[in-house]
């Protein structure tokens, strides 16, 4: 999915995924059961399913009008203090090496891991 890759287009995004890992948890904690999922059928679901990500996705594109609307000039103002951090840290060739993040957070999950095995 491509959203650009200016301002609008990281709000659209972010917009997306909030929506998308809230709709994730929402549906895992509050599991309908597979018997309501599928009580139409296998096309209702999938038919349901499709119509839902382009719901989101177009709430993504109109990202402004997703944000509460008492406070939208905080958001913005927010999305856009992020933008310009990323902007600038792009241009003075800053890296923020993602692996070596994950080996970091890996090292830290086995550690914890090992700690409750000898507890």
């Amino acid at each position: 999915m491509w959203f650009g890759s200016g301002f609008y287009g990281l709000a659209g995004l972010w917009t997306f995924a909030v929506i998308e890992i809230g709709q994730f948890f929402g549906f895992i904690f509050n599991f309908p059961g597979f018997s309501v999922l599928f009580g139409d059928g296998l096309i209702a679901f999938l038919v349901d399913l499709g119509l839902n990500q382009l719901s989101n996705v177009i709430q993504a594109f109109v990202w402004f009008s997703y944000w509460p609307s008492d406070s939208i000039i905080i958001w913005i103002l927010v999305a856009y203090l992020g933008y310009w951090v990323g902007v600038e840290l792009a241009r003075r060739h800053v890296e923020l090496p993602i692996d070596d993040w994950l080996q970091t957070v890996q090292n830290k999950l086995a550690d914890f891991k090992q700690d409750t095995k000898s507890d």
